[in-house]
């Protein structure tokens, strides 16, 4: 058992480097403990029950084994998900935390462009008062090529 804990805090504390070699260790560490200690505590279970009843208490043994490993296995990749899907919305927070407010000032300057566009070019068309108009915020191109060319 402290061979396991041994070698899943040095997989833990090396988790983030880059070099699978450095892992490798820790790996084969805990690949010898784990079926040591599994093997332990089972035969110590099925030891302590009574003749008549170790095939029930061996299955109970593996089925309680079995069992925590998918909880466990499912436990941990919901808080490992939870995990990355805050350190993404961190990371695009500060990608898009600008994004409305360019798009604001870019419209905002079109805007403010237009008197000059109209003075230049009348046959500009103004936008309508609803966001998603069918009419296309376009000069329309003969109009332009004569007036302006």
């Amino acid at each position: 058992m402290l061979l396991a804990a041994v070698a899943l805090t040095a997989i833990a504390l090396l988790a983030d480097q880059r070099e699978v070699v450095l892992l490798l260790p820790a790996f084969l560490a805990f690949g010898i403990a784990r079926p040591i200690a599994t093997i332990a505590g089972s035969a110590a279970t099925v030891g302590a029950t009574p003749l008549e009843a170790r095939g029930l208490s061996s299955g109970l043994v593996t089925q309680s084994r079995q069992l925590g490993a998918v909880l466990g296995v499912a436990v941990l990749g919901l808080v490992l998900t939870g995990l990355e899907i805050a350190r993404r919305n961190h990371l695009l927070t500060g990608i898009d935390a600008t994004f409305g407010h360019r798009r604001a000032r870019r419209s905002t300057a079109f805007s403010r462009a237009e008197p000059a566009l109209g003075s230049c070019c009348g046959r500009y068309h103004q936008p309508s008062s609803r966001p998603f108009a069918a009419r296309p915020r376009t000069l329309s191109s003969p109009a332009f090529a004569r007036r302006c060319s």
